[in-house]
């Protein structure tokens, strides 16, 4: 029995080391289309210095980020400008969750957690 515990241990202090555990994460982007009237995905998890960059695709059809209650209230506020195609990047570096909507589309929203 005590094998098996020791073989567990070891077992997850191995995966801990490998998923970066008590270290810190290299930073990486995080892709987050904008086309058919949405925001997919409509949350983007990412970790503390990572870097969501919104793609732009859908049409004719302008549309744009603008951060929203918590976000805004803090003072971590960011907006793009009103666009149909390109990108538009916000790099993160206090944890939270982030709301987000397209001020000219009621009806499109999204959030950012950062952990």
């Amino acid at each position: 029995m005590r094998a098996l515990g020791a073989t567990i241990a070891t077992g997850l202090l191995v995966a801990s080391v490998l998923a970066g555990s008590g270290s810190p994460a290299q930073a990486r982007d995080k892709t987050v289309e904008v086309n058919n009237m949405a925001f997919r995905p409509h949350t983007a998890r990412v970790l503390i210095g990572d870097t969501v960059t919104w793609e732009f695709n859908d049409g004719a059809t302008e549309h744009n980020v603008t951060a929203t209650g918590w976000a805004t209230a803090s003072g971590r506020n960011f907006a793009s400008e009103d666009m149909s195609e390109g990108s538009f990047s916000v790099t993160f570096s206090r944890p939270g969750t982030y709301t987000y909507i397209c001020t000219l589309h009621s009806n499109m929203g999204g959030q950012v957690i950062v952990r």
